[in-house]
């Protein structure tokens, strides 16, 4: 009796085996992946108030302080009314203080390159003139002879074999 009791035995623990989910957690990729790491950066300009913009994230009226990505190369782009446009390339670099490894407790060092970014914005010039139209030439206003003026129309020349001969003195009908 105690082979069938320890067989019986077996066989649930077997089958509570079976029920359970035995399989390995998720690796998961982004349980790994650190956020993005950004660096404040000081932005200026002159005038004051002009509205500065990296191609991520908000921008914000200067002075004032942008969030840019770590590590490379970005633009920051100012614009005031009135003003012409300016950008800037700022490079930004981050390095381990004390090694490579994050276990260290060593901080990160950012090394922001201009900094502060500063844009000295030019006046923008006028706006060109419309084009002008071009003024058409008076016009010549035509002679109108005054009527007085005309000369009387020419009789018409002669025709040969009708009337009198040519340099003849004129003949009248009724004599």
């Amino acid at each position: 009796m105690k082979r069938v009791l320890a067989i019986m035995a077996c066989g649930v623990s077997l089958s509570a085996c079976g029920s359970m989910n035995w399989s390995m957690p998720s690796m998961d990729m982004s349980a790994f992946k650190t956020a993005p790491i950004s660096a404040s950066v000081r932005v200026e300009s002159e005038p004051a108030g002009a509205e500065a913009k990296a191609p991520t994230g908000p921008g914000c009226r200067t002075p004032c302080t942008l969030a840019l990505p770590a590590n490379g190369t970005t633009v920051v782009s100012f614009s005031l009314q009135g003003y012409l446009p300016h950008s800037i390339p700022v490079t930004i670099t981050t390095a381990r203080e004390g090694g490579d490894l994050p276990e260290s407790g060593a901080a990160d060092s950012v090394r922001v390159d201009p900094s502060p970014v500063f844009a000295a914005l030019e006046i923008a010039p006028p706006p060109p003139p419309p084009p002008r139209k071009k003024a058409a030439p008076p016009k010549k206003p035509r002679p109108n002879p005054a009527p007085a003026a005309r000369a009387a129309p020419a009789p018409p020349p002669p025709q040969p074999g009708f009337g009198p001969p040519a340099g003849a003195p004129p003949q009248s009908v009724f004599r």
